[in-house]
């Protein structure tokens, strides 16, 4: 829908696609100044960002260390701060995916993702997302797991000066 009216870049981040996936963990400064690695590389001075759950959490990241860029920040299922207890189950889930693997956290993650409903009357859009899970290199999975686990930007949001929809 947007690319009648917009140019769209889609990427993969790093750990995730065809991105590498060196060994973790990663930060979130990492994961935003790989966006701006790209921006620089495509001669992208000013842009639109809409992130999902870890993208938005990019996005904030970003905003905040490179303010001027985004000329709006859409950001949907994402945080700005984790609470405590946070750490020890993304911990689990990087203990899971490095002792058994991605197969071990897909059904859960489905679960979390899509309602009952809609796997039962999208399967093929599912098995879509799920080969994606599946084809998520383990360090990538666990280096991005141990970012977003340590999110902590809600005292600067104010510093975000570009409009905002979450």
């Amino acid at each position: 829908l947007l690319k009648n009216d917009f140019r769209v870049l889609r990427f993969d981040t790093r750990g995730h696609g065809r991105s590498s996936a060196p060994v973790g963990p990663y930060t979130l400064e990492q994961l935003a100044e790989d966006v701006h690695g790209l921006f620089v590389h495509l001669g992208i001075t000013q842009t639109h960002w809409m992130g999902i759950s870890m993208g938005g959490m990019i996005g904030q990241t970003y905003a905040l260390a490179h303010p001027g860029v985004f000329q709006s920040l859409i950001l949907a299922d994402s945080t700005s701060r984790r609470p405590p207890q946070a750490a020890s189950m993304w911990g689990e889930r990087i203990r899971i995916a490095q002792s058994e693997g991605m197969q071990a956290l897909l059904e859960s993650t489905l679960a979390r993702w899509f309602t009952q409903a809609f796997r039962d009357q999208q399967p093929e859009a599912v098995a879509r997302i799920g080969k994606g899970i599946l084809e998520t290199p383990v360090n990538g999975f666990c280096g991005c797991c141990d970012a977003i686990s340590k999110i902590d930007l809600l005292d600067r949001l104010h510093e975000i000066k570009c409009p905002c929809l979450i």
